[in-house]
């Protein structure tokens, strides 16, 4: 199975959302920074990339956890993926 390189736009921009729904604030030059920092890191490690996002984006102890329970259900590992083909 090949991996995917890049989040595509639509979907940062769909987790970004889901993120200020849930109440963090995340500015238009976070979302540009998020944006740039994925097309530079890439997709394939996905701790890399959770602890990336998570810097950039939350500062206090309840960000963080906000934003772990957004990333946990909106960037499904491939260990799920593999399971659920099956």
């Amino acid at each position: 199975m090949e991996t995917q390189k890049t989040l595509p736009t639509e979907n940062l921009t769909r987790f970004l959302q889901d993120l200020r729904d849930k109440g963090l604030l995340v500015s238009t030059a976070e979302a540009g920074d998020a944006a740039a920092l994925l097309s530079a890191l890439g997709m394939d490690d996905r701790a890399a990339v959770r602890t990336a996002l998570q810097v950039l984006l939350a500062k206090t102890p309840k960000q963080i956890r906000i934003f772990d329970a957004a990333f946990d259900h909106f960037f499904v590992g491939q260990h799920v993926l593999d399971r659920e083909s099956r």
